[in-house]
């Protein structure tokens, strides 16, 4: 921001991870930790939506049956964007660079030192894509295909299941699922025209 100064709030992204969607798919939690004496919540995201459990509504997007879906690798970007691994759920990224801007303070001044008290409503994280990596395109069943053995690999043997990534500054983010491999992908937001991926392929062939 030109006229607060370059990284003028310095934030901190916690992220639980869970091994059970019995009751959750784990919150990303912002931090404001400008000042690390001082540290408060600003924002919280979660997975979008919700799902059906026994016949009821459940309040977070979960499928029974195997699938864990919980926040576990990520990294940052430019612009307040980061990128996360969710295991099952695949890769999302999200948007915190607006979230000062966006928070509901109780006198309607931002007040730092007051804190977490002094907010009236949390800023939303904004949710900015998710890609899913889908394995081998010769595979329909990658525990058959691919010879895992479903009852000695936990919850690893369903594609995707995103373990971790990293954000290259020239504007792609490195996927490792854990069953298939490695995937290179690029969100919109990121694309810079210095740095065109090379082809995979000729075309000519």
């Amino acid at each position: 921001d030109p006229s607060k100064g370059v990284n003028w709030r310095h934030y901190t992204y916690i992220a639980p991870e869970y091994g059970t969607n019995a009751n959750h798919t784990g919150y990303i939690w912002t931090i404001d930790t400008t000042d690390p004496e001082k540290p408060f919540l600003v924002s919280k995201w979660k997975l979008p939506g919700t799902s059906i459990k026994d016949g009821e509504e459940h309040p977070h997007h979960y499928i029974p049956g195997g699938y864990i879906y919980s926040p576990h690798n990520g990294d940052t970007a430019a612009n307040g964007m980061v990128y996360w691994t969710h295991y099952h759920a695949g890769v999302w990224a999200t948007d915190h660079g607006k979230i000062w801007d966006e928070l509901v303070w109780k006198n309607g001044v931002a007040d730092p030192e007051l804190g977490f008290q002094g907010i009236e409503e949390l800023a939303p994280t904004h949710t900015i894509g998710y890609y899913l990596p889908a394995g081998p395109e010769w595979s329909d069943n990658a525990s058959e295909d691919m010879g895992y053995d479903m009852a000695d690999c936990w919850a690893s043997c369903m594609i995707p299941f995103d373990w971790g990534l990293q954000f290259d500054p020239r504007g792609f983010v490195f996927i490792s699922e854990m069953v298939s491999g490695v995937y290179v992908v690029q969100f919109d937001e990121d694309i810079d025209p210095r740095f065109e991926y090379p082809p995979l392929w000729d075309d000519d062939l």
